[in-house]
């Protein structure tokens, strides 16, 4: 499984689970998703045959059920919780890359416009 961190998330996380073998790139690391709306990352994820790694619960899931509507799918959605990866605490990112690596381990789902919650 291929993914792609929002910005809000630190491109440490990207940098090492792609040192663990996992295809991670952070969104602030690429010209085409540095600064782009939420339906644009969606939809370079979803040509990349990536899925998005985002907090932001309320847009992605407008926008996940508006793509479903018309008949769209994307490559998935991986729902972080702020409370659980608290980026103002010391655990983070540590807490988030270790999560995710065990989610990337443990069969992540297959298939297309899944969203998981991570």
């Amino acid at each position: 499984m291929r993914l792609l961190l929002d910005e809000h998330h630190s491109p440490r996380v990207a940098s090492e689970l792609a040192k663990a073998g996992f295809d991670v790139v952070p969104a602030s690391g690429d010209e085409r998703c540095h600064g782009a709306s939420d339906e644009e990352l969606l939809a370079t994820a979803t040509s990349e045959k990536r899925a998005v790694v985002t907090e932001n619960v309320a847009d992605f899931m407008i926008l996940a059920a508006r793509w479903s509507a018309e008949g769209r799918v994307h490559a998935g959605i991986v729902i972080t919780h702020p409370a659980r990866f608290n980026r103002a605490l010391r655990s983070y990112p540590g807490t988030l890359i270790k999560a995710l690596k065990a989610f990337l381990q443990d069969s992540p789902p297959a298939g297309d416009s899944w969203i998981w919650w991570l």
